[in-house]
């Protein structure tokens, strides 16, 4: 039952990770991927697994784009990741901290390697973010953003072994 209460809080997360970045549009923070994340997908059918996000982001996202970049972020968030912390669990049973919010919440956070290390390098943004374009905050967006996720799916984890 952990598989799909972690799919359901992925979810959640997901949610909550929108709303977040909707929060930190407003405050003026940006993560420098607004609108490449469904161009970048959408090039992986071309056999294209890198862009040029300082070039692409100047070019308006589509509406097709924006829709792909919706089902992809919550195909992630929901299956391919928080798919991930039962299978952690499964495979290191030490880590398992008995909280299931902190463990949920743990996870989530640790969320951020994969932006850091898997997500912002084909965007030309280096490891971090480090060399995002001029004004955007790639270390405090992600930070932020998952966090947001972890609580949402911390939260579900919880609720769901009361």
């Amino acid at each position: 039952m952990i598989w799909a209460w972690s799919f359901i809080g992925g979810i959640v997360g997901t949610v909550f990770m929108d709303f977040t970045v909707g929060w930190l549009t407003k405050a003026g923070i940006s993560s420098g991927l607004e609108g490449l994340l469904g161009r970048w997908v959408l090039g992986f059918s071309r056999g294209q697994f890198i862009i040029d996000g300082h070039q692409e982001r100047l070019i308006p996202s589509t509406e097709l784009e924006d829709r792909v970049a919706k089902v992809f972020h919550f195909l992630v968030g929901g299956g391919g990741v928080a798919l991930g912390y039962p299978l952690v669990l499964a495979i290191s049973p030490g880590l398992n901290i008995g909280n299931p919010f902190l463990g949920g919440f743990t996870y989530g956070v640790a969320t951020l390697l994969v932006a850091w290390f898997i997500q912002y390098p084909p965007f030309h943004f280096g490891v971090c973010g480090f060399k995002a374009p001029a004004g955007s905050r790639p270390i405090a967006a992600s930070v932020t953003m998952h966090v947001a996720y972890g609580l949402g799916l911390g939260l579900v984890l919880q609720i769901t072994a009361l």
